[in-house]
């Protein structure tokens, strides 16, 4: 039975709604939580832990009107039968639909989070000219139908108000979706499992490894992180390079089969993988030389709670993570000496990715832990849910 002292809010997202969970369950004293995700694949995971959960048609990476508009409209239906006072959408697509949706829906209060600028601006191609000029427009229809939006990083937030996408009494910053530092935390990681999985990776015990957790798309830089393996095999033979994720044969920004067989040869590439904390605490470094528009990337956060220094580039979302000669190194985007360089010096220096690891553990504590967005999110609903009720748009209990 729905308790009368809590709001109802549902959570929107698309494939990767499950990454909402650990928000979810830090609010659930003070919402009714119900999760909103592409297909059914989901369902067990929210279940298990005592939530609704419902789905809706699912979203295509690539341009696909008619299942857009029919996600739109299962939505809307699902909005109208539940009722919520609050829908929190995330990610691009999911984002959009999402919000309007629940305008469309008469939700008394909508809002979405931008997770980076993604493909909206990329116009590298026509193609992509016409994809980002249409989800800019999309974009900015859902921003006026919500209460707030909420970006990860100034940064975004600056561009969407200089292209007039969003009023800038509308913009709210919230420092990514929060990690556990109290899980995500090297010392609950004893040194016989370390050695384990780098045996089974076939991993040297003298082995410095640098890691990449990455969707393998051109974007993320994984092409700079093969020619700073090559550029480096000479003068460092015991560096590893570990690749975790897999290829998108869907997507726009897909990889052509002689650059994936390179980058199989090249590095230790073990795919997708469900043990990404175990493999931060059996590595030595973190590489994510990305040029896509993110949010904050979680996995820095991940590697900062681990306590990993930190190579990546310095461009929106990734330096909220790392301040440059503190807790890592910032380099340009596509600098590949830059990038082999900066890997060559935490490589030869064991003391220097200690002292950085150190320093990235404290940050990722005080800025970015699950605490510390838990606290941004809930204060935020509940302003919003008074001004809802002040301008009397709210319904049932509110009204």
């Amino acid at each position: 039975m729905r308790s009368e002292a809590q709001p109802r809010v549902m959570i929107v997202g698309g494939a990767d709604v499950a990454a909402r969970l650990p928000l979810m369950e830090r609010l659930r004293d003070d919402f009714e939580l119900i999760a909103v995700g592409c297909g059914d694949e989901a369902a067990a995971a929210f279940t298990a832990r005592g939530f609704a959960y419902r789905a809706y048609a699912s979203l295509h990476a690539r341009v696909s009107p008619l299942a857009d508009a029919r996600a739109f409209f299962e939505l809307a239906r699902i909005f109208r039968a539940d009722r919520p006072e609050i829908v929190h959408a995330f990610d691009t697509k999911a984002g959009v639909w999402g919000c309007l949706a629940a305008r469309s829906a008469r939700v008394p209060v909508a809002l979405g989070t931008v997770n980076g600028l993604g493909f909206l601006f990329r116009e590298d191609s026509w193609k992509r000219r016409l994809l980002a000029q249409s989800y800019r427009g999309l974009q900015r229809l859902a921003c006026r139908a919500s209460n707030a939006t909420v970006f990860q990083n100034p940064d975004d937030a600056r561009v969407f108000v200089e292209r007039r996408l969003v009023k800038p009494e509308r913009v709210v910053l919230v420092p990514g979706s929060g990690v556990r530092t109290d899980q995500l935390d090297p010392q609950r990681f004893a040194a016989a499992e370390r050695a384990r999985l780098r045996s089974e990776l076939g991993l040297g015990a003298e082995d410095v490894v640098a890691i990449m957790v990455t969707r393998v798309i051109r974007s993320k830089g994984v092409l700079d992180l093969l020619a700073a393996a090559r550029a480096l095999r000479a003068t460092h033979p015991r560096l590893r390079f570990l690749l975790v994720g897999a290829d998108e044969p869907e997507s726009m920004d897909r990889l052509g089969e002689p650059e994936l067989r390179a980058l199989a040869a090249e590095l230790v590439w073990v795919g997708q993988r469900d043990d990404v904390p175990a493999l931060l605490a059996a590595v030595d470094l973190m590489v994510f030389p990305s040029a896509y528009g993110e949010g904050i990337p979680r996995v820095l956060l991940e590697a900062a709670a681990m306590a990993l220094p930190i190579v990546t580039t310095d461009a929106p979302g990734c330096r909220e993570v790392v301040e440059a000669g503190h807790n890592g190194f910032l380099i340009s985007i596509g600098d590949v000496p830059a990038l082999t360089e900066a890997v060559a010096r935490l490589v030869d220096d064991a003391a220097l990715r200690r002292r950085f690891g150190a320093a990235g553990r404290a940050r990722a504590q005080s800025r970015f832990d699950l605490g510390v967005v838990t606290k941004r999110t809930r204060v935020l609903y509940q302003e919003l849910l008074s001004n809802a009720a002040a301008r009397g748009v709210a319904r049932g209990r509110l009204a």
